[in-house]
């Protein structure tokens, strides 16, 4: 914006959530749970804070959610569940790490702050305390989200012990799972086996097997491996791959496997395992819409329009005309979302000579907010209302701008805000041309400014803005903050004629 003015040998563990048995009739079937349930314990910052049971199934070591959740909110870090997605909230002040998240796959959605981070495979048993059927879900990699909150944690097959900044106990982001009674293949087994450990742990779990429904077994759907050939093509990026795949689903001489190597490489999208992919595993729009959030290089929601992963891909563009509906990504949907993102990376759509403008999504705390700050060092845009009124208002001014051209000239139609604070400036090499009544009458300044409207009685909608065709027009959307002791850009368009079509283009400018 600028102003004018582990660990060895680790074990999986996992964590349960409370899930709600699917009718009456069905949560009676059975009260007592399938696994031998044993005692565990939670220590937080030094204090034991729950002491709940879990379990061990095939090597993998099980543990409850609902007080690890109950854990977070000692730190007024909140969570949110609703049967699918695991909703964590950090408190204002806590460094929220939400950088190239590995999704993975799964049936429970982890997000911190409204960013998905990590998919993970959960599986249903009862809860000897309720007696209901619960969720079960793999901490080993909940470890790896507590990661990205600062929250250190250690598991010595027992006991879970977190280290927050909070508790004053200092520690690195890191965690490490042990063993209580095997590993992960290769790994050792037996009672006690594996010990407690510290750092960061890079053992993974082993992985369960894939069973995702398949794309080629339901009509009309989309495969991972197609999207995400389709999504690299579209984006833009040039797609290479080692001579030898390390999927056993995916050979090195599948079409799709350089952009899956390379989507993989650039933290764009998951593989289900490190030896297999998932090529063909139906997808979500949600996985389309993650994969363009993470190419973006996007690590927080709150300044993207929208202020959630859904609400940003609707406030951008990237699902116009896409009914949804369905749970899984169709091949309709899938072109009309592949088309749409080629047609924001492009500035535009063209038809009939005449250019619809698409203001190109970015990062928008790196395009818009970095930098942010009043001459008193207050950021101009302090809350989160403010902040999404601000980008959501810039979105909308310049997906509202359409261009043509008219003899020698290029003339575009820029939206006029009725809130006067909110305004467009646009200038060129000489002087600009301006109509507030369609073309019937201009007007000739040195630039168009906005603010200049208010004088005139009844704002138009539109204002038409004329420049010769040999220069582009540049267009910004400016706002008027009374901290700032003046204006802030919040976005900015180069309009100008394609030299090889003839044809009116719109680019996005980077704000320095």
């Amino acid at each position: 914006m600028r102003h004018i003015r582990s660990a060895s040998a680790a074990l999986t563990s996992l964590l349960v959530l409370s899930f709600p048995a699917a009718s009456a009739a069905a949560a009676t079937v059975s009260k007592q749970p399938a696994h031998a349930m044993r005692a565990e314990r939670i220590v937080l910052d030094g204090h034991t804070v729950s002491q709940p049971v879990g379990f061990v199934d095939h090597d993998t070591s099980y543990f409850p959610a609902w007080y690890v959740m109950h854990a977070l909110g000692n730190r007024n870090v909140t969570s949110a569940w609703d049967g699918t997605n695991w909703r964590i909230t950090a408190p204002a002040g806590m460094r929220v790490d939400l950088s190239k998240p590995d999704v993975g796959t799964g049936n429970v959605s982890i997000y911190l702050n409204g960013t998905l981070v990590k998919r993970v495979h959960g599986i249903t048993d009862i809860d000897p305390a309720s007696h209901q059927p619960t969720l079960y879900i793999p901490v080993w990699y909940v470890m790896r989200v507590f990661d990205r909150l600062g929250i250190h944690s250690d598991w010595n097959g027992q006991v879970w012990t977190m280290t927050t900044a909070a508790g004053g106990q200092g520690g690195g982001a890191g965690s490490t799972a042990g063993g209580t009674t095997g590993g992960p293949s290769g790994g050792p087994s037996g009672s006690g086996a594996s010990g407690s450990g510290t750092g960061s742990g890079t053992t993974a779990p082993a992985s369960p097997p894939d069973t995702a429904p398949q794309a080629a077994s339901i009509p009309g759907a989309v495969s991972k491996a197609r999207l995400v050939a389709d999504l690299v093509a579209a984006l833009g990026i040039p797609a290479a791959a080692p001579s030898a795949s390390p999927y056993d689903d995916l050979p090195a001489a599948d079409p799709s496997y350089p952009a899956v190597a390379t989507a993989v490489s650039r933290g764009l999208i998951a593989p289900f395992s490190t030896t297999h992919f998932g090529a063909g595993d139906v997808v979500t729009l949600q996985t389309a819409e993650q994969m363009v959030w993470n190419q973006l290089g996007i690590t927080s929601a709150r300044y993207q329009p929208g202020g959630s992963l859904g609400a940003w891909a609707q406030a951008v563009g990237l699902t116009t005309g896409i009914a949804g509906g369905t749970a899984y990504l169709t091949q309709a949907d899938e072109t009309r979302f592949v088309q749409n993102l080629r047609d924001l990376r492009s500035g535009g759509v063209l038809s009939g000579g005449v250019l619809q403008v698409r203001y190109t999504p970015q990062d928008e705390w790196t395009w818009t907010f970095a930098g942010d700050q009043t001459p008193d060092g207050m950021p101009d845009y302090p809350t989160d209302a403010a902040i999404q009124e601000a980008i959501t208002r810039t979105y909308r001014f310049f997906n509202g701008i359409t261009a043509r051209l008219q003899g020698t000239d290029l003339v575009a139609e820029l939206p006029v805000d009725p809130d006067g604070r909110w305004f467009a400036y646009a200038s060129t090499a000489g002087d600009v041309q301006y109509s507030v009544d369609g073309g019937a009458t201009w007007k000739t300044v040195s630039a168009f400014d906005g603010r200049d409207l208010a004088g005139a009685g009844t704002l138009p909608a539109k204002v038409w803005v004329k420049v010769p065709a040999g220069a582009p027009l540049q267009v910004t959307y400016n706002n008027m903050v009374p901290a700032a002791h003046g204006s802030v850009v919040l976005g900015w368009v180069s309009i100008s004629v394609n030299p090889s079509t003839g044809a009116p283009q719109a680019q996005r400018v980077y704000l320095t």
